[in-house]
């Protein structure tokens, strides 16, 4: 029986090749992997300010909606990195 994932998160610590496990996961077509889309000083990337058509602003003003628009994107299987030690600032 196989399981069908539409939906994935990465939990990881900083230094660990998360980076590199989502740099890779994004050679398979029909699969996505955002950087970390709810880090407080960017958005997806490092000197990134929006990502899906929603700022920063907008995502700290409402979580939801750009999670959302991960949910709309026309992929098989679509998913975000977050480190942990981000979750504690939450």
């Amino acid at each position: 029986m196989a399981i069908a994932f539409k939906y994935f998160v990465i939990f990881a610590e900083m230094r660990t090749g998360s980076n590199f496990l989502q740099s890779h996961l994004n050679k398979f077509p029909d699969l996505h992997c955002f950087g970390e889309l709810f880090n407080p000083v960017f958005i997806d990337r490092p000197g990134q300010s929006s990502a899906l058509g929603l700022s920063m602003a907008d995502r700290d003003k409402n979580p939801a909606s750009l999670l959302r628009e991960v949910k709309k994107m026309a992929l098989w299987c679509r998913g975000f990195g977050i480190f942990t030690t981000m979750i504690q600032g939450y």
